[in-house]
């Protein structure tokens, strides 16, 4: 296992090639994580090589001052003299990589491609390993349903440590291809880029198009050259998706779902270019239909309406479970009686007469933030173990056409921390998109008639 800490730049698309090549898993670090967050996935992971950008040489003099172990760190675009001294001296640097390397190797279908480190309730990032072959699968698939050839130009739009980021640069390289990464200071307002570069295959999260929106960036017809649309990471508003549609002169739009642990994405709705014609429920876009080469199930409750329930998934783009984490892997996976391994995505859904599903809402805590996947109890249990304060509360809201935007955190009057205090604390221990918006401190957590927190109630003082 390899950490590659680099972001849209030749280092971290060389760096991802090169550790699959020589027969390792490649394990994404992010500039934007907190270096605390990206030592303790390094250490999780067991990495003892780093691929270093030029633009996080700052960052890994930091992350290598909280590793325990010796580490071997190649810097393929920088030179020794910048390269600050404590590092070289406590750790193995290289600078010129040996091109004459030319062995040939053949990894197992059952290697690892790479690890990806999601929130987890322990304050402890959970680890999801994923196959060279669950990949090869996704992306197979993908290919023959959308013929991308080497005239195409796709689009870049997330960072390594979010697996959608797989798709953009294998399905395209598999085509031949180019991948055209985006700025950072575009991503929200990529219209620009998209209509200099003439790309033609689309991929982000809906908040993208949203925002875009918000500013008037949808205008009819304002991207002809677009002939493939994806959006997955969060539920795709109706509204959103019609304008982005009539934008691309109704050309080929499709909504993606998939957790991470089932390698991407897994289900599909191809948007019909008659409005009145697309499938929804709340203002929402349905997710599909099931990739035909996977599985899934509907596990229903009594408590919930016919044809609604957890969906379940198996196949080949199943992950096997959770990063040396016994105790998650088996609250979220399941073994059938005939053997088969099913992952529980805590995601309600419910199939039509068709056999579409829609997605409805969360069975337990977590939510997307901008497509990344949080979970709730990660942001209670870092203010609880910091502050001492047990009663602690986070909530996504507002909620706008079913995609939260921030996060409001609860906290108990008896907590011995201001405000500021504790953002403070949690900008140095979590992702940027993880720390609430703002904090408000309660005396008395309403209740419902069940004695569980009224997360309603707690909403209704926000919106007053």
């Amino acid at each position: 296992r390899v950490g590659l800490f680099a972001s849209r730049s030749i280092s971290a698309y060389s760096g991802v090639l090169g550790i699959l090549q020589s027969g390792k898993t490649y394990v994404p670090l992010n500039p934007k994580f907190p270096e605390s967050r990206n030592a303790a996935i390094a250490k999780l992971a067991g990495v003892n090589t780093i691929i270093v950008g030029k633009e996080c040489l700052h960052a890994i003099a930091e992350i290598t001052q909280l590793l325990d172990d010796h580490i071997q760190l190649l810097f393929p675009d920088c030179t020794e003299s910048e390269i600050p001294a404590h590092v070289l001296q406590s750790h193995t640097c290289f600078f010129v990589a040996d091109s004459s390397h030319n062995a040939t190797i053949h990894p197992t279908p059952s290697h690892l491609a790479y690890i990806l480190f999601t929130s987890g309730s322990t304050g402890l990032p959970k680890g999801v390993p994923i196959k060279q072959q669950s990949v090869l699968d996704y992306v197979d698939y993908l290919y023959q349903r959308f013929l991308p050839n080497e005239n195409d130009k796709f689009s870049q739009t997330f960072d390594l440590t979010f697996d959608l980021s797989v798709h953009d640069m294998f399905l395209c390289w598999k085509a031949g291809a180019c991948l055209y990464s985006l700025p950072e200071k575009t991503v929200l307002g990529p219209g620009k880029f998209i209509k200099e570069h003439q790309l033609s295959f689309w991929f982000s999260v809906p908040s993208v198009a949203q925002f875009m929106d918000s500013f008037r960036m949808l205008k009819p017809d304002i991207f002809p050259s677009l002939r493939v649309s994806l959006f997955c990471g969060e539920p795709l508003p109706v509204n959103v998706a019609m304008k982005w549609q009539q934008a691309t002169g109704n050309q080929r739009l499709e909504n993606i779902y998939g957790p991470t642990e089932a390698t991407i994405g897994i289900s599909h709705y191809t948007l019909p270019n008659n409005a009145e014609n697309i499938k929804s429920k709340n203002g929402i876009v349905s997710i599909g239909s099931v990739f035909s080469s996977q599985n899934y199930k509907i596990k229903t409750d009594t408590s919930l309406p016919e044809n609604t329930g957890e969906l379940l998934l198996s196949g080949s783009q199943i992950t096997d479970g959770y990063w040396h984490n016994d105790v998650k892997t088996n609250e979220n996976f399941e073994t059938d009686n005939r053997g088969v391994l099913w992952y529980k995505t805590g995601d309600i859904v419910e199939l039509d007469k068709d056999g579409d599903l829609f997605y409805l809402e969360r069975k337990d805590f977590q939510v997307k933030i901008r497509g990344y996947r949080i979970e709730l109890e990660e942001i209670n249990h870092a203010i609880s173990k910091f502050s001492g304060e047990s009663m602690v509360y986070s909530i996504p809201w507002p909620i706008k056409d079913g995609i939260a935007e921030s996060i409001y955190t609860f906290v108990g009057v008896n907590c011995k921390n201001s405000k500021a205090e504790l953002i403070q604390h949690l900008q140095t221990i979590l992702p940027e998109y993880m720390v609430p918006k703002d904090i408000a401190f309660v005396a008395n957590f309403p209740l419902n008639s069940n004695g569980k927190i009224d997360k309603l109630a707690l909403i209704n003082t926000l919106e007053k």
